[in-house]
Parts: structure tokens; C-alpha cells; sequence
């Protein structure tokens, strides 16, 4: 076998492989590279995989191995058991070797944390800090679900919302780009931009977002943001960005959740590579730096890195996403150095 590594990616695995020589076996694996592998297309290979070996050794005679014994145990196990062994995978720990302790703190984060949050939380988390960090995202989502304000300041923006559409494309970022393009021509057709969650308020005519944001914890640091609806069911987000174009980045990223779930659905957003946070990071490019827009003020088919400063400063986002904008949909080259 060549040096190989699983690494979960979302709704897939990534397997990267590196050179290896083997000289005693005569074997050498020349190259590296990597692929995305469909989870459930992965799982059957990796079972048909082991089901192999196992009746290779039972036709050699070899019945009693820990193969056996630790693929008999996979097998056997129940619904509940199920669950925690995916909650431990997701948290990169071996569900049959985990310590008591582990154990335990895996158990109470599936109690505290909300149903819907629970897959994305425990690809978030560290094994060190999951009691602390599962008592804070608790602590983050019972102060919006808690809250008792009466105002309901994106009503408007959900009346003029377009239903999301499955993209014929394959890449779940062309379904975040195509939302973006229809909300903001329904809010606001306009070339504007915006640096701030203020300045956005002002160009959608939300003059009572504040009621909408929450003061941040300061202890969910894995994640961006943070949406759900409040005692009345009206949206309350909490944003961990600190940054005036972070924080306006980051609740984008959390209306797209809000605006594309059932009301009343908790919605985390993340650096996690799932397809859902590939759809609302490309929301959140596209509806703040529209590429279309973006082209006008470019100054050429070739531009460089002192540019893309600038664009970032009069779009509010980071020349990160500037860069992916021009490069996704292919505005223009960006010369490095």
C-alpha cells in the first residue's frame, strides 16, 4: 500500500498519497496526488475492501484474527452506538479505543447541542477542549433561542427572497453565486458596496438590523457566525469576526443559512469545506463583490496583487475572496509578487 491518508472533506473523504519506496518489497510509489471520494461511495469500497480480507484469511484457515473481531464489532453495533461512533470519527477519535473520559464528553456534547448543529460542531471541535467547547456553543445557541425581542428586522428580506434552486452544476458554489445574483437585484439592483455591517443596512433599507445581531461570545471561536430564531421565531445572529469586513462577510454567509432553511433551523457557519458552507461563502462573495460588477472596475485582463488590495478595500471583503471572484469566474489573471 502506498502512503495514504483519509481526511473527511464535507459530504466527501479526501485521500492524499505521497511517494514511498519499499525497497525490501521491491515496490516504490513514484507520486503523490490526492482525490475527493463520495462519503457513501467510499464507505461501500472500504467495506467490500475488508469483507475481501476477511474471507481471504477464512479461506487460509485464519478465523480468529483481530480483523475479524474488531470488523465483527463494527458490524454489531446498534442505532444509539451508531451515532456516538460517528460523533467520534467526526471529532478524529476511534470510537472502540476512546477512554472513559472521552467517551462521556462525547455523550454530553450529543445532549447539548442542538440536532441540526451536532455533525457540523463535532467536526469543529478538539478532543482537548470539547467540554469547554461544547458548553459555550450551548451557552451561544440557548442566548438566541432565549432572547425575547419582538422585532423582526429581515421580514422584508424574506418576503422578497427567491427560493433556492438546485444548481444543474455540479459545484455546490454555483447555487450560492445564482442566490446571490437574485437577492441582491430584488433588495438592491444598484452598483453599490459596502464596508460595514452599517453601511450594508443602509443600502438594503434595514434600518433595524441591530436588533438582528447578538453580542459575540468570544469563547465559539471555531466558528464565524452563528443563526437561529428567538423566542418570537424572529432571526438572531451571533458573529465571532471581530473585523468590520469580517463580521459583514461572516453575516452574509449566516443570511444565506436564515434564508434557505425552515424558519426556526440553527445554522453554523464555519471554515468546514461541507457543501452547504461552500454555498453560502460563495453567497457572500457574489452578493457583496457581484462579478459582474467586479469586472467593470478592473483595469485589465492581467492585474496584480496592489489591486486586489484595493478592491478589497472598496468592497468590504478580503482580497481572498477578491481573488476568487476574478479567478472563478475568470475576469482576469492575477499576478503574484
Amino acid at each position: 500500500m502506498p502512503s495514504l491518508r483519509f481526511v473527511p472533506v464535507g459530504e466527501g473523504v479526501e485521500a492524499q498519497w505521497q511517494p514511498l519506496n519499499m525497497p525490501d518489497a521491491g515496490i516504490r510509489f513514484l507520486r503523490g496526488g490526492n482525490a475527493v471520494l463520495p462519503l457513501n461511495s467510499f464507505g461501500d469500497v472500504l467495506r467490500e475492501f475488508v469483507e475481501a480480507v476477511v474471507a481471504r484469511l477464512d479461506d487460509e484457515g485464519l478465523t480468529a484474527t483481530s480483523l475479524h473481531d474488531e470488523w465483527f464489532a463494527i458490524q454489531a453495533v446498534d442505532a444509539d452506538e451508531r451515532q456516538f461512533c460517528l460523533a467520534a470519527a467526526r471529532l478524529g477519535v476511534d470510537p472502540f479505543s476512546a477512554d472513559a473520559g472521552v467517551q462521556a464528553a462525547i455523550i454530553d456534547a450529543a445532549k447539548k447541542i442542538r440536532p441540526e448543529l451536532l455533525e457540523d460542531f463535532m467536526s469543529l471541535a478538539t478532543v482537548e477542549r470539547l467540554d469547554r467547547e461544547s458548553a459555550a456553543m450551548a451557552t451561544a445557541t440557548e442566548s438566541i433561542s432565549a432572547d425575547s425581542d419582538t422585532t423582526d428586522a429581515l421580514a422584508g428580506v424574506r418576503e422578497r427572497a427567491p427560493t433556492l434552486s438546485p444548481s444543474t452544476s455540479a459545484n455546490p458554489w454555483e447555487a450560492g453565486y445564482e442566490y446571490a445574483e437574485k437577492l441582491r437585484a430584488r433588495l438592491n439592483g444598484g452598483p453599490w458596496k459596502s464596508r460595514s455591517l452599517d453601511e450594508l443596512a443602509g443600502h438594503l433599507n434595514l434600518d433595524q438590523l441591530d436588533h438582528c445581531i447578538l453580542p459575540n461570545t468570544d469563547a465559539c471561536q471555531f466558528l464565524d457566525a452563528l443563526t437561529g430564531v428567538n423566542q418570537r421565531k424572529n432571526p438572531k445572529f451571533i458573529i465571532e469576526k471581530r473585523r468590520p469586513d469580517s463580521r459583514q462577510f461572516a453575516f452574509c454567509r449566516a443570511l444565506f443559512e436564515h434564508l434557505t432553511q425552515p424558519l426556526g433551523v440553527f445554522a453554523a457557519v464555519s471554515g468546514l469545506r461541507t457543501n452547504r458552507q461552500k454555498m453560502n461563502r460563495a453567497f457572500a462573495a457574489e452578493f457583496l463583490a457581484p462579478h459582474k460588477q467586479l469586472e467593470k472596475d478592473l483595469s485589465g485582463s492581467m492585474i496584480g496583487e496592489d489591486e486586489v488590495a484595493e478592491l478589497s478595500e472598496a468592497y468590504g471583503v478580503s482580497g481572498f475572496a477578491i481573488q476568487h471572484q476574478i479567478e472563478n469566474h475568470h475576469l482576469a489573471h492575477v499576478v503574484q509578487g
